[in-house]
């Protein structure tokens, strides 16, 4: 199974849940989960037939999730949440059902309840698991590992990580644990289920993706603001516009230069306390960054963005378009840059990108070519 069969089933499916109280089936919170007809959860087993259920008596900052997992007979995928927060902040690392076995597997942080695997389509975040480790009509062992930033995933007591993760892209925060089961999943049983502290296996760091040339890192960022049910960003920056940016937060990118939007700003939509499948409205964010040029010349900028953008300097936007969920790469940052080519002017010139999002996570990275010279300065 390829990474890009694995994404687009996956932006159908996550799905969070309310509350951490009552009901529950034996250690279960199951307020948010339907049981599978007839069967009794303990400690250690649990059938699902979808949404999730917890174990808030069990709190990790670290540690080590194992269960086993029926074959899946159909699509389907199969979660586990680790570090959760609320009911809307969580890591998830889930698995992909292909047919009769678990062919793939994949990683995303939930920030405000908004699922961000449009930001993280690339290796040490999803991957496929080889028939070989994975035999059809056969269960699977899981084994998650958790440490720090990293997290190592284990399939049927191999000693080689099927996904590593380099980086957890929330904080470490100790959380309760749960399992999850994508509402167009079949049946999904987890059985000898147990969530430790214990941390037997090393978590050797990986090298951070490094930020290309002329990456621009630091931006100043606007809080959340109303955009219309559309996913086309403004033509034109309002006076109320231009001072919420001014008056945003200094954000600092990651070390690619991905500036996530879903971290800083949160769900596009406002505050949820569950995802929305499919999101549950449209949001605007605005980034800005000052460009300072040595002479009068044209410089190129190339970008990435999810899910729509509008490219401003010094007042005129030079650039609009859209990468929706629709479009080939499934609305990923990913892909072949964007481009656009900056009159600088000498002096100071300000530069504004306005982006919009409706679901699946939001952001955009940006950089320099051909700058002669101009460095940026958040203002």
């Amino acid at each position: 199974m390829s990474a890009h069969r694995i994404a687009r089933p996956i932006a159908l499916s996550l799905l969070a849940f309310v509350g951490i109280s009552h009901p529950r089936e034996g250690e279960w919170n199951t307020q948010r989960a339907k049981l599978v007809a007839g069967t009794t959860a303990t400690a250690s087993q649990i059938s699902i037939a979808s949404g999730m259920a917890t174990r808030d008596d069990i709190t990790l900052a670290d540690g080590t999730i194992e269960a086993d997992v029926n074959a899946p007979v159909g699509p389907g995928f199969a979660g586990f949440a680790f570090r959760v927060a609320n009911t809307a902040d969580y890591e998830i690392i889930y698995f992909v059902a292909d047919s009769s076995r678990w062919g793939g597997l994949q990683y995303q942080p939930v920030f405000e309840g908004e699922p961000t695997w449009q930001l993280y389509p690339g290796d040490g975040f999803l991957g496929d698991i080889p028939e070989s480790q994975s035999a059809r009509n056969q269960p699977l062992h899981v084994k998650i590992v958790f440490a720090g930033t990293r997290a190592d995933v284990y399939v049927n007591h191999s000693t080689t990580a099927v996904l590593r993760i380099p980086e957890l892209k929330r904080d470490r925060k100790a959380g309760i644990v749960g399992v999850w089961v994508a509402p167009v999943a079949s049946n999904v049983t987890y059985s000898n289920y147990t969530a430790t502290s214990r941390v037997d296996l090393p978590l050797a760091s990986i090298a951070a993706a490094p930020a290309m040339s002329g990456q621009i890192m630091r931006w100043r960022v606007s809080n959340r603001l109303p955009s219309p049910d559309t996913i086309v960003a403004p033509r034109a920056l309002s006076s109320e516009q231009l001072r919420a940016v001014n008056e945003g937060i200094v954000a600092n990118a990651e070390t690619d230069g991905l500036v996530n939007l879903s971290r800083i700003v949160g769900n596009p939509a406002g505050p949820q306390i569950e995802n929305v499948l499919g999101g549950a409205g449209w949001g605007l964010a605005l980034a800005s960054v000052t460009l300072n040029a040595n002479s009068d010349h044209t410089a190129g900028l190339q970008f990435n963005y999810s899910d729509g953008i509008s490219v401003f300097l010094n007042g005129k936007r030079v650039f609009d378009g859209t990468r929706p969920y629709a479009s080939a790469d499934l609305g990923r940052i990913m892909g072949t840059d964007s481009s656009v080519e900056l009159p600088l002017k000498r002096g100071a010139n300000k530069l504004v990108l306005a982006v919009t999002d409706h679901a699946w996570g939001w952001g955009f990275r940006a950089r320099l070519v051909d700058a002669a010279g101009a460095t940026t300065a958040v203002p």
